[in-house]
C-alpha cells in the first residue's frame, strides 16, 4: 500500500540529493589533498589553483590567542569606560600545501581524516535514510528492512560521536602539540593554544535514542506478524 502523505516522498528527495552531494564534496576533497601530493606544478597552476584552494584548506579545532597584555575596545559614548579582553577564539585554516613540511605531515595525519570521517558518516546516514523513506512510500512501514534500517542508523551516530572523539583526541595530541611549540603570533604580544577536545556527546545519546525507537518498531512488527497469523 503506498503511502497517502507526500513527506516520504519529499524526504526521500531531499535526502537522495543530500546523498549524491556529499559524494561529490567528498571527491572534490579527496581530490584538493591529492593533486598537491602527486601533481605539485598542476597544484600551481593558476587555472587549476584558484579553483584547488577552496578543496585544501581546511577549518577545524579550537585556537585560542591568549593576549600578553589587555586589549581595550570603546564606543564614542563610553567616555573612560572600555571593554577589554585578553583571549581571542575561532577555528584554525590551514592549507595543506603549505610550506613547513612538518606542518603538512601533521594536517595529512589529523585533518584530512577528520574530513574523510566526516563524509563518509554524512553519505552512509543520508543513503539509510533515503532508503528508509523510499519504502515508507511505498507502503512498506513495518518490515525487516526497515527494522534494519533504523537500528544501522543509531549504530551509525554511536559510532560516529566514538570515532570522532577518538580523532578529536588524536588531532589535539599531534597537531596540536605541534602548533604549542611551534606557531608563534606576529604583530602582537601573545601566544596560542590550539584545542580539539571539545567533546559533543549529541550524537550518541541520539544515537541511543534511535535505538530504543528501533526496540518499540520491532515490537510493532511481532504485534503485526501475530495479528496476522490471527487472522
Amino acid at each position: 500500500m503506498k503511502s497517502l502523505s507526500n513527506l516520504p516522498a519529499f524526504l526521500r528527495t531531499m535526502f537522495g540529493f543530500a546523498y549524491r552531494f556529499c559524494i561529490i564534496m567528498g571527491v572534490l576533497f579527496v581530490v584538493g589533498q591529492v593533486v598537491p601530493l602527486f601533481l605539485p606544478n598542476l597544484a600551481t597552476d593558476a587555472r587549476f589553483s584558484d579553483n584547488l584552494t577552496a578543496f585544501r584548506r581546511i577549518g577545524y579545532g579550537n585556537l585560542s590567542i591568549n593576549l600578553a597584555h589587555p586589549v581595550t575596545v570603546k564606543t564614542p559614548n563610553s567616555g573612560s569606560t572600555s571593554v577589554g579582553f585578553l583571549e581571542l577564539r575561532g577555528s584554525i585554516l590551514l592549507l595543506v600545501d603549505n610550506k613547513d613540511p612538518a606542518l603538512v605531515s601533521a594536517i595529512y595525519a589529523t585533518l584530512v581524516p577528520v574530513g574523510i570521517v566526516g563524509t563518509l558518516f554524512y553519505i552512509l546516514l543520508f543513503r539509510l535514510l533515503r532508503d528508509l523513506c523510499g519504502r515508507i512510500e511505498r507502503g512498506e512501514v513495518f518490515s525487516e528492512k526497515n527494522l534494519r534500517s533504523v537500528r544501522n542508523v543509531g549504530l551509525l551516530l554511536i559510532i560516529s560521536s566514538v570515532v570522532s572523539s577518538a580523532l578529536a583526541f588524536w588531532c589535539s595530541l599531534w597537531l596540536g602539540s605541534y602548533l604549542n611549540r611551534n606557531a608563534t603570533v606576529t604583530g602582537i604580544d601573545a601566544t596560542i593554544d590550539f584545542s580539539m577536545l571539545n567533546l559533543d556527546f549529541k550524537w550518541l545519546v541520539t544515537g541511543l535514542l534511535v535505538l530504543l525507537i528501533a526496540e518499540a518498531f520491532r515490537q510493532g512488527l511481532l504485534l503485526k506478524k501475530e495479528n496476522e497469523l490471527t487472522v
